[in-house]
């Protein structure tokens, strides 16, 4: 994650976003060579799972067999929620809170995507992976 470290000032903190040049913070979402890398393999495993329908089948009836959904969406429905969640949810709520905060809602977009381009092509999440204390 980019930027938790603070440093206390009259009583507020001010974390390394809002302290860090920009170019440190690029290289701190970058990551190392090893992270890029893996970086770049979830980006094209993300962008290859809109191909490989058996995958996503798979992914999408575990959620219709545990409840989660009614129904299987088709891929055009899956893309059209993508494009929906970041066009009127999340880059909406994202450039409303970083403006409050005075950061570059542009900016901040290029450093999500430097720390997980796998985030931005995948909004609805079909291709995260799993955390090591859900998986069943």
């Amino acid at each position: 994650m980019i930027g938790p470290e603070t440093t206390a000032t009259a009583g507020s903190s001010v974390t390394a976003r809002l302290s860090a040049s920009p170019w440190a913070l690029a290289m701190q979402a970058i990551g190392g060579r090893r992270a890029a890398w893996a970086k770049i393999g979830r980006f094209a495993k993300a962008v290859a799972l809109y191909g490989q329908g058996k995958q996503l089948d798979t992914r999408l009836n575990r959620l219709k067999e545990r409840g989660v959904i009614e129904r299987i969406p088709t891929r055009a429905q899956i893309l059209a929620g993508g494009i929906d969640m970041m066009r009127f949810w999340i880059s909406p709520a994202s450039a409303e809170y970083y403006d409050q905060k005075g950061i570059d809602f542009a900016f901040h977009q290029l450093l999500r995507f430097l720390e997980e381009p796998a985030s931005l092509m995948d909004p609805v999440a079909s291709s995260a992976r799993r955390k090591a204390s859900s998986a069943t």
